[in-house]
């Protein structure tokens, strides 16, 4: 069962005896899990009938006793196991197994685990997959992000332009959480009949600069624009430790483009990096600046001043710009 399905199938109220919420996304698991909460039971309703429980202190067994109450005064009672994979012993959510032969219709049991995945193998997995909901969240790639991003200002009653969706793509990345903060957060200051999202009005609202950004840096030095290059260096409070490792992955992605079998398409680009079609331009034009040899140096040129930038071989670690400079002319020249 995919996010969508859960989240109409709890809209309708139908319940299920038990979630296992698992993954490497958290964004999805805590909006379940969020959702659950706002709709199985009313604030006075909680008082007798909610339970939560994390990782480290639970105690399955005595999770399953509870379970096994009925509610007062309530069609429901729900316990959470929140972080169930801090549990000192994992094994003990086998203890289910049996709980799950003849689970109680009016408890719902919610388990999230993040980070990771539990066997789907094991017996309480599979009955909890029969009986109720078993979902696992898995890691957004970056080219999948565009349309969520357009998805969760849509959700908001909002427009955003390509160029802006593009720069919540480059500065924040796959950070689900974020996105969906900053998206509420121009929802709330957008007044009625100006509901568009620009490119400058994440510039001045959330304080991401469109010219002097490190992805901007990246794209100047895949492009061999030397004259952008140090404007950006000069104007940026960017540290030089959040910079190299977006023009690390930039680099190593050239590299595969370089290394992409003859006759190859756009379509094969965008497998073979992971990225979203837009910015495969970005690397056919980078190809015909940079041979596989500069590149193989660039990456080495990174990875020495990664190095000398946390003071290994170089003292004054202060003088982020002046590494900084020395670094982009290195990869540049």
């Amino acid at each position: 069962m995919n996010y969508s399905d859960i989240v109409k199938q709890i809209s309708i109220k139908d319940f299920k005896p038990i979630y296992v919420l698992m993954g490497g996304e958290p964004y999805y698991i805590d909006k379940i899990t969020e959702l659950i909460e706002a709709s199985v039971l009313t604030d006075d309703e909680k008082v007798m009938n909610e339970t939560i429980v994390y990782g480290k202190e639970a105690d399955i067994a005595d999770v399953i006793t509870d379970a096994r109450q009925y509610p007062v005064f309530s069609p429901y009672r729900v316990i959470y196991i929140k972080e169930a994979q801090l549990l000192q012993n994992k094994d003990k959510l086998s203890l289910f197994e049996k709980y799950l032969e003849h689970p109680v219709s009016s408890t719902i049991i919610v388990i999230t685990y993040k980070g990771g995945t539990i066997d789907k193998r094991k017996a309480w997995i599979k009955l909890a997959d029969k009986l109720g909901v078993v979902f696992t969240s898995e890691q957004v790639r970056e080219y999948q992000l565009p349309p969520l991003i357009e998805q969760m200002a849509d959700r908001a009653h909002l427009d955003i332009d390509k160029d802006a969706t593009e720069l919540l793509v480059e500065y924040i990345g796959s950070d689900l959480t974020q996105l969906e903060s900053v998206i509420q957060k121009f929802n709330i200051l957008l007044p009625d009949g100006k509901r568009r999202i620009t490119a400058e009005a994440i510039e001045k609202v959330v304080g991401i600069s469109k010219d002097y950004n490190v992805f901007e840096l990246a794209n100047a030095m895949l492009r061999k624009d030397v004259h952008k290059a140090n404007l950006i260096i000069n104007h940026t409070s960017e540290a030089i430790q959040k910079i190299i490792p977006t023009l690390y992955n930039n680099f190593s992605n050239l590299l595969i483009y370089l290394y992409l079998p003859p006759g190859s398409t756009d379509s094969d680009a965008v497998a073979a990096l992971k990225i979203n079609p837009y910015f495969v331009k970005d690397y056919k034009y980078a190809a015909t600046k940079y041979t596989k040899m500069q590149v193989f140096k660039a990456i080495g040129y990174l990875r020495k001043y990664d190095t000398m930038s946390k003071g290994v071989g170089y003292a004054n670690t202060q003088d982020t710009l002046g590494l900084m400079k020395e670094m982009v002319y290195r990869i540049l020249h």
